[in-house]
């Protein structure tokens, strides 16, 4: 992952969303959410 963000930082927006425990996922929900990934982040986490 981080040699495809130095390749494509420039270039693309990489999301990281943890999901290791309650806290972080919910907080990647919410990042989730405000990005408009809620049915992605529903289907892979």
């Amino acid at each position: 992952m981080m040699e495809l963000m130095k390749q494509y930082g420039g270039r693309l927006d990489f999301v990281v969303l943890d999901l290791s425990n309650d806290e972080t996922l919910a907080a990647a929900a919410k990042t989730a959410r405000r990005l408009g990934l809620s049915n992605f982040f529903r289907d892979n986490q």
